[in-house]
């Protein structure tokens, strides 16, 4: 390994991170190797060294090894390659401020023949020239000989970042279901009937497409008696994507039930199953998808054998979970707190909010904080949501006894040594929950999810179940509960002067904060729906301040006002938010229940 450098020279290192422009590095910058600038950001030593031994064998860049190893983030290795080379570095999170009417100016003059090849536009600067993100060196004269037109400026961006700016705004695969669409519904008038069912096909294969593309995280199907009715949920929001024939969307949900081979037991009651594209054709053509995605049904038909059905489909992206714990924005106790529990031997700790309020990520930053190397970390998980090369994961089948499959599963790995465990989702199982506790209390760390309203509804939650009171206060290390609120879009957000905002904020805890609370309007910058991006409200229970009153079977009312200051209570954190400007107290209180 080469010396490490002074620890002045690794600091303004980091610092440069902040200070990039369009300008070509200075030499200093330059000749700083990716293996110093990786133990400036902050990359375990120990990490690295794994990666350089890895090396030997592949010979690959040290960067890729120590992301394919799940060592180093895919937005640490971008961050890296930006110091590296001086460019700017753009943001995972910046995607989803990427200006709408930027997009539709770029779409103005972007060539209808280009296709992506690893980098994408993804905006323009502030003398108006054209921002193109890259994923490194290689593809630079690429993209400056594609865009040279006009005036390309040049930013870093991971792989993910980029394929996701892509898919978000130039894929147009929304054009793609609609010629699917009308494909299907030329075929039900066909005699082939085998050519109708490949139609359906590709119709289903277009809309899981375009969902995952558009990073949609539930499709919804419903209908009346004349039409049907499919909708997205993208970003926490609702909107409706198409309709189509009562005729037509029979067909389709009929193909899913019939794929599913849960028509019997669906007559009696609702089914959960995997939806899977089957066709070797599809399969090649869609390979983009299917190995990346997992698509999870739930399927409701009205009883009496009515042909009245709804279904749901849950789009589950591999690689959306994976962030640094530090980017997150926590505060500095929720850190302190979250770093104090990674540090542990034993113990439970628990994520806990609905679906889609961002704990899967949450949990898997967390996880990143623990040493790979040092301890063995296995996973159970159903579906596996994102891969790590340096974990042990195991995945649960789509058995329908899962609670069965899943204390067998723990079982099983209890008897491979592991130092650290992944449960996954701690179902409404009391064999499942107890198996958790008594391997917490037998040298075992172990972090599971759990779907409660907030941090101290999961103790009512898991002693319901028959989690004994005095056993859960012992192993308990902490327990995190989540919602992701919309942001306002700058352009267009307007003062919010109603009195009802006003006596919110005038908690003792935002006294001494500036506010100028913001209501949303829309505007061509956010496509009209007044929100760009999303942010994070938490709250941390920490059992230390809470152990005697969980032993004691203290009253949920009782234990909220001792968990925590006012001030760190999941309402409180979107109140400074409100007052900030950066959300407004409506869409809080959508996702958050007042105390």
């Amino acid at each position: 390994m080469t010396q490490q450098r002074t620890n002045s020279e690794l600091v303004q290192a980091a610092n440069n991170r902040a200070e990039h422009t369009a300008a070509p590095a200075v030499t200093s910058i330059k000749r700083q190797s990716i293996e110093d600038i990786l133990l400036s950001l902050g990359v375990n030593e120990s990490y690295v060294r794994a990666a350089i031994e890895r090396r030997k064998v592949n010979q690959r860049p040290l960067h890729s090894v120590a992301r394919d190893m799940g060592l180093v983030s895919a937005e640490k290795v971008a961050e890296a390659i930006s110091i590296h080379t001086g460019w700017p570095y753009f943001k995972s999170a910046e995607v989803d401020l990427i200006d709408a009417e930027h997009i539709r100016q770029i779409a103005k003059f972007v060539d209808e023949k280009f296709n992506f090849t690893g980098f994408v536009p993804v905006g323009f600067d502030e003398q108006g020239r054209l921002r193109v993100a890259i994923p490194s060196q290689e593809k630079e004269t690429e993209a400056r000989n594609t865009f040279h037109a006009h005036r390309p400026v040049i930013c870093v961006a991971s792989e993910k970042t980029i394929q996701r700016a892509y898919r978000m705004f130039f894929a147009k695969t929304d054009g793609a279901f609609d010629i699917a669409k009308k494909a299907a519904m030329d075929a039900l008038n066909s005699p082939d009937d085998e050519g109708a069912q490949n139609t359906i096909q590709r119709l289903i294969a277009s809309l899981l497409r375009h969902a995952c593309y558009i990073g949609a995280s539930d499709i919804y199907f419903f209908s009346d008696p004349s039409e049907g009715t499919i909708k997205l949920k993208n970003g926490g929001r609702g909107e409706i994507f198409r309709f189509m024939s009562k005729t037509l969307y029979d067909r389709v949900t009929s193909f899913l039930i019939m794929q599913s081979g849960k028509q019997e037991e669906l007559n009696r009651a609702p089914q959960d199953a995997k939806v899977e594209i089957k066709s070797d054709a599809l399969r090649e053509e869609f390979s983009d998808i299917i190995h990346r995605y997992v698509f999870r049904m739930s399927m409701v038909q009205a009883p009496g054998g009515s042909k009245d059905r709804t279904i749901v489909i849950r789009v589950n992206d591999s690689q959306s979970a994976e962030s640094d714990f530090d980017s997150l924005g926590f505060d500095d106790r929720t850190t302190t707190l979250m770093r104090r529990y990674s540090g542990s031997p034993t113990g439970l700790v628990l994520m806990t909010g609905p679906t889609g309020s961002g704990k899967t990520t949450t949990l898997y930053a967390a996880l990143r904080e623990i040493n790979p190397i040092e301890r063995a970390i296995f996973t159970m998980e159903k579906p596996i949501e994102y891969r790590h090369g340096s974990w042990i994961q195991h995945e649960l089948g789509n058995d329908q006894h899962e609670g069965d499959e899943a204390r067998t599963m723990l079982k099983a790995l209890l008897r491979e040594a592991p130092d650290v465990i992944l449960v996954g989702e701690l179902r409404d199982d009391p064999e499942l929950i107890k198996t958790c506790l008594a391997a917490a209390n037998t040298g075992h760390l172990v972090y599971a999810t759990l779907h409660t309203n907030d941090a101290p509804s999961a103790i009512m939650r898991l002693t319901q179940l028959g989690a004994p009171k005095e056993v859960l206060a012992t192993v308990l290390k902490g327990v995190m509960a989540q919602r992701l609120v919309p942001l306002l879009c700058p352009h267009c957000k307007v003062e919010d002067t109603r009195d009802t905002t006003k006596r919110e904020l005038e908690k003792p805890y935002l006294q001494m904060r500036s506010k100028t609370p913001f209501i949303s309007k829309g505007c061509p910058h956010c496509d009209w729906v007044g929100f760009r991006g999303r942010a994070m409200v938490y709250e941390l229970m920490d059992a230390n301040a809470v152990r005697d009153q969980i032993e004691a079977g203290i009253a949920l009312s009782t234990l909220r006002k001792q968990a925590y200051g006012e001030s760190d209570s999941m309402w409180a954190k979107g109140l400074f938010m409100v007052a900030d400007g950066l959300t407004s107290l409506d869409q809080l209180t959508q996702r958050v229940d007042k105390p």
